[in-house]
């Protein structure tokens, strides 16, 4: 019963579960925080983003091409892919909300950083239901992480970011969300990788 919760995580999160794809994209998010922070590009200025986000794509399509001639592919019903296609909507436009908030009230905190939080925690508790948080304890504690840092402001530390050298809040959860998809990336990954390994041990002889 422990084997067969475990295979229906690793069907259920296959995709998920391919972190390396991401971090091409986390790491095009911190350049394009840390190139505006330090005024490489100014305001309004679309070139160099939009160059170091197809940059990032391109990494994301090389890599998920790679997963795919290493481990194949799981194909999902559209029932199943549902989920994740209402939480990346949702997730879009629970982000453009927050930006327009963070643009009017910085000084209470940062609305990006508590949306994706939240989000975090919603994927936590979808990704984690068949067999806990065993393979996916890092979200949360992400997830907790960033939701305190951005409400720093709101618990007395303001402009918090200054102290690391960021010209805004803004900059600091932005470059703070590429450092935590990377860092998710490799660990879900490695959490891909194990779950492989157990399976192997659990058909072995006399296991």
């Amino acid at each position: 019963m422990q084997n067969a919760r475990h295979i229906r995580f690793l069907a259920n999160n296959f995709g998920y579960l391919q972190g390396l794809k991401s971090i091409p994209i986390g790491l095009a998010v911190i350049a394009i925080g840390w190139l505006k922070n330090t005024g490489v590009f100014q305001e309004g200025d679309l070139g160099v983003p939009l160059l170091v986000l197809v940059a990032g794509l391109v990494g994301y399509e090389i890599t998920d091409r790679i997963y795919r001639a290493l481990f194949g592919r799981v194909r999902r019903s559209q029932a199943q892919r549902l989920p994740e296609i209402g939480l990346g909507v949702l997730t879009l436009i629970a982000a453009y909300a927050a930006l327009w908030v963070d643009s009017k009230y910085e000084e209470v905190g940062s609305a990006l950083g508590v949306t994706v939080a939240v989000l975090l925690g919603i994927d936590y508790v979808r990704t984690s239901k068949d067999v806990g948080s065993r393979y996916t304890w890092y979200v949360a504690v992400f997830a907790v992480g960033l939701l305190l840092l951005s409400l720093l402001p709101a618990l007395g530390l303001k402009q918090w970011w200054r102290a690391v050298a960021f010209q805004s809040q803004e900059l600091a959860i932005l470059t703070l969300l590429g450092i935590i998809i990377v860092g998710m990336g490799i660990l879900s990954h490695l959490t891909l990788m194990r779950l492989f390994r157990e399976a192997g041990s659990a058909h072995e002889p006399g296991v």
